[in-house]
């Protein structure tokens, strides 16, 4: 079964990814910080990282950070980062990390597409 870790403050992407794949379809867990994301990272394999680009200039740069290592150590993770159009990171420098980048307001079956 895939697992997907989802790092939000808001809950919005964890809480519709756990009613699409309601069941044994995928494993979805969360956590509010980047933080908690490297830890889980490194206790478990992650198939899928959702990252919610809206946080905090500090979570921002360790977010950074993490796609930066995650990239740099050939992870099978596959990255997907969600950010507005105008974001206080640059889209293109997202796009060097991710494996692919959402725009706000995300299409349901868009993220859904892109997890499963």
């Amino acid at each position: 079964m895939p697992k997907v870790l989802v790092v939000e403050k808001t809950a919005n992407i964890q809480t519709l990814l756990r009613k699409q794949f309601s069941g044994d379809r995928i494993c979805v867990d969360a956590t509010p910080l980047i933080a908690g994301a490297r830890e889980k990272l490194n206790s478990g394999g992650y198939d899928v990282l959702i990252w919610d680009a809206a946080a905090s200039k500090t979570e921002q740069s360790k977010g950074l950070e993490l796609l930066d290592l995650l990239t740099k150590d050939s992870s099978r993770t596959y990255l997907i980062v969600v950010t507005d159009q105008d974001g206080p990171l640059p889209i293109d420098r997202l796009k060097t990390y991710a494996h692919r980048t959402l725009m706000r307001p995300l299409d349901e079956d868009e993220i859904c597409a892109v997890v499963s």
